[in-house]
C-alpha cells in the first residue's frame, strides 16, 4: 500500500506536468501540498478534508482527462485511509 503522502505528490507530479495555466496548477498544487502536510503530521482528518476540497478545485479549473485522474488518485488515497475511529 502506497503512503497518502506518496500518492498526493503522484498528483502533485500530475497537475505539475499538465499543460495548464500557472494560474491554474499553483492553487491546486497548493492545496495539495497542504494535504500532504497534514498526513505528514498525522492529521488525517484535515487532511482528507483538504482533499475534498482540492478535488472541486481540480473539477473547476482543470481539463476532463486530466481532472479525472487527479480525482481517481484523491479517491484513492481517501478510500486507502478510511476514517479513523
Amino acid at each position: 500500500m502506497i503512503a497518502p503522502s506518496d500518492a498526493i505528490q503522484h498528483a502533485v507530479d500530475l497537475v505539475d506536468n499538465a499543460n495548464a495555466g500557472r494560474k491554474n496548477k499553483r492553487p491546486i498544487i497548493a492545496s495539495l501540498k497542504a494535504a500532504q502536510a497534514s498526513f505528514d503530521r498525522g492529521d488525517t482528518i484535515p487532511g482528507m478534508n483538504q482533499l475534498e476540497a482540492t478535488g472541486n478545485k481540480v473539477r473547476a479549473q482543470l481539463d476532463p482527462p486530466l481532472s479525472d485522474a487527479i480525482i481517481q488518485v484523491i479517491n484513492e488515497i481517501v478510500g486507502g485511509v478510511g476514517c479513523p475511529q
